[in-house]
């Protein structure tokens, strides 16, 4: 999502020339909630549920959908999230103590970026999906949704485009979800990197991967 505005992750490869754009997720110690809710068990056919949420706010640019994934499959939940014109959509499905946990996480730890205004809860009927999944942005011209500003280099790209073990060494366009343009580079809604200049840049083989690998 980012002018090479490097992708980077917890487990990086070797350099490559960063002539491109590309995006980092945040450290996953932000956020200790995330291990794996092992005490929900297996699914029962009376106790599936589903339910879907729509969240407003500065929640584009800022990690949300990657926070989104990572506290669904933490706790075994399937269905999927996206961007869109006025938000970011969720399809939840799995047992009443799993949806309960995340709705926890959601509200009590959402990325450090992220502002949220509102958040609506509705039941779905139950429906059998395979994994959760990050869905392509949607798009809705008559709809509205504040934008992140530009955000001051944070402490992790500082410490990363210093340190000269790191591919990114000197790298000036570094940044992630918690920095980085945002305002002065979007052209349109939702907030998403074909709809920003980055879509001019092509991404490495190495920040591809973790651009698609939340």
């Amino acid at each position: 999502m980012f002018f090479c505005f490097c992708a980077k992750r917890k487990n990086r490869k070797t350099t490559e020339n960063p002539s491109h754009v590309s995006y980092r997720f945040p450290r996953q110690e932000l956020y200790p909630c995330l291990e794996y809710n092992t005490s929900m068990g297996e699914l029962s056919e009376a106790n599936h549920k589903g339910r879907q949420y729509h969240i407003s706010g500065i929640v584009q640019g800022v990690g949300f959908r990657p926070f989104v994934y990572r506290i669904a499959t933490a706790n075994r939940l399937s269905g999927d999230v996206s961007n869109s014109a006025d938000g970011v959509r969720i399809h939840l499905f799995g047992s009443p103590a799993a949806l309960a946990a995340f709705d926890g996480m959601l509200r009590s730890a959402p990325p450090p970026q992220a502002k949220i205004d509102q958040i609506e809860c509705a039941e779905i009927p139950f429906q059998i999906v395979t994994g959760f999944k990050i869905l392509a942005s949607q798009d809705d011209p008559a709809d509205f949704l504040p934008v992140s500003p530009d955000l001051a280099i944070c402490a992790d790209c500082r410490k990363e485009i210093l340190d000269p073990a790191e591919r990114r060494f000197h790298y000036p366009f570094t940044n992630c979800t918690n920095c980085g343009p945002r305002f002065s580079i979007i052209e349109k809604i939702p907030y998403d990197r074909p709809n920003t200049p980055m879509k001019n840049f092509r991404l490495c083989r190495n920040c591809a991967g973790e651009y698609a690998n939340p």
